[in-house]
């Protein structure tokens, strides 16, 4: 069953504290996303796996060509993931691929891929494969083509979005109340998501009202919260397929309690109160572009009296 754990406020990347907090004696893996563009503290998960005899599974998906202390993201855990959907950095349409330098690892996942399928071969040791259960997930011939022509393009559309995302960040860094995305030393971030946290005790205001208000002035793809995985159903009412408690009316009740019950404070005060962002890599922006979102977000800020006014009058 997956145990989640909390993450950091200020990268919102997970936090390896409250990971270790959070490992027990079924623990098999760390699965750590390199959330909104930038990647985790891969160095301190590597050495809670290496003290408990774990796996690391990175999910670089929003972050490729983000790089830490001079490596990219996704290369330095166990397995590393990748996305090529439509609303990624660069896209075949669907698919992803997946990363490893181990070649136990790299063979086991071919046949993952492949409906778990070991066909005769000369191959020695592949015979240790068998009974493998697998899917279809091969990434067709035509898209692995159009992501072979994209990868040609992600540098120039990852330098795009970091340059675009300076001067936004820049453009709002008096804004009180505000805070921009942070960036670990010795990290660069690539932008999928620009996170903004907002401090709704200095501003006077909701969420909901600046929001509300920014889209007024013309500023899309906006994204209030995000999704807080153990708030699914899937994981809260702890109902699968038809609404089959299985397989978790097969733990200890006590277990399924606390997997039902898990409390992750700082997720949850950013999804339901302080977090807003934009879709940051779907979109080339100009400085033009740039310059007149700046101008949206002063604009509601010099105008914060009215919106103030407005939760008197209610």
């Amino acid at each position: 069953m997956p145990v989640f754990a909390d993450i950091d406020n200020k990268t919102f990347n997970l936090s390896p504290i409250d990971v270790e907090s959070k490992i027990n004696s079924r623990t098999k893996a760390i699965v750590c996303p390199d959330i909104f563009g930038q990647s985790a503290n891969i160095e301190a998960l590597l050495d809670i796996c290496k003290k408990y005899n774990l796996s690391l599974i990175s999910d670089a998906a929003q972050s490729p060509f983000a790089t830490r202390n001079g490596y990219f993201a996704g290369t330095a855990s166990h397995i590393g993931g990748f996305s090529f959907n439509y609303h990624k950095h660069i896209h075949t349409g669907e698919g992803g691929m997946i990363v490893t330098n181990d070649s136990n690892l790299a063979k086991r996942m071919q046949l993952l891929r492949n409906h778990g399928e070991v066909v005769l071969s000369k191959e020695p040791n592949l015979s240790k494969f068998f009974g493998i259960m697998g899917m279809n997930m091969r990434l067709g011939e035509i898209e692995a083509a159009i992501g072979k022509n994209q990868l040609l393009k992600l540098d120039s559309a990852v330098r795009s979005r970091q340059k675009a995302a300076a001067r936004f960040a820049k453009g709002l860094k008096d804004l009180h109340g505000l805070t921009v995305p942070y960036v670990e030393p010795n990290n660069t971030h690539v932008y999928y998501v620009f996170g903004i946290k907002i401090d709704e005790n200095i501003l006077g205001v909701n969420r909901s009202q600046l929001v509300s208000a920014l889209k007024a002035e013309g500023v899309s793809d906006l994204i209030i919260g995000y999704q807080n995985l153990h708030k699914l159903p899937l994981f809260r009412e702890q109902l699968t397929y038809r609404n089959n408690p299985i397989p978790y009316s097969l733990l200890p009740k006590k277990r399924a309690t606390e997997l039902r019950n898990q409390k992750l404070p700082v997720a949850e005060l950013l999804h339901n109160n302080t977090f807003f962002g934009i879709n940051w890599c779907s979109r080339n922006l100009s400085d033009y572009e740039v310059d007149k979102l700046i101008e949206a977000f002063h604009k509601v800020w010099r105008n914060l009296h009215l919106l103030k006014n407005l939760n008197l009058q209610n």
